[in-house]
């Protein structure tokens, strides 16, 4: 028969719980065969070391329970599961830590590149003032060269 491990115990293997074994009988007037005190634990260890369990009813041995099978299927040893827990709080704290120092990074990076967008457009704009100055330079410097010239010349530029 089946028995689901929480309806047993909750986490704890070693806690002591009492089974009852009834003669099942149609009209419903089921009859008592003895009970047996244990722990999961040691039905799991009766069944690895194929020993009996004595059953008595009162003082009196009614008989031996041997148990064949036995498996625990998806109950977590609460020693394992608080490892589990604090391995996982850990990677959780990692992650964070190098979640924030990413975010740090980008923020920087996004400065640095606001920066970066900010220099250019003033050198643009240098560049730009420049150019129109030199180009202002370079005509003064073609009028004061033209008239010039015609001075030497004798011609009147006026």
């Amino acid at each position: 028969s089946s028995v689901e491990v929480n309806d047993v115990c909750i986490t704890d293997l070693y806690e002591p719980i009492r089974v009852v074994v009834f003669d099942w009988e149609k009209n419903g007037k089921h009859r008592l065969i003895g009970h047996f005190d244990t722990t999961v634990h040691n039905i799991i260890s009766a069944q690895e070391a194929s020993v009996e369990i004595p059953m008595t009813k009162g003082k009196e041995m009614t008989g031996r329970i041997s148990v064949p099978y036995a498996e625990l299927v998806g109950l977590e040893d609460q020693m394992a599961a608080e490892n589990r827990a604090k391995e996982l709080a850990e990677k959780a704290d990692k992650a964070h830590f190098f979640a924030l120092g990413a975010r740090h990074r980008a923020k920087h990076a996004s400065i640095t590149a606001k920066r970066a967008q900010n220099v250019a457009l003033e050198v643009r704009q240098t560049l730009q003032v420049a150019s129109e100055e030199a180009t202002k330079a370079m005509r003064i410097g073609m009028e004061k060269t033209v008239t010039h010239r015609l001075e030497e010349l004798g011609l009147d530029y006026t």
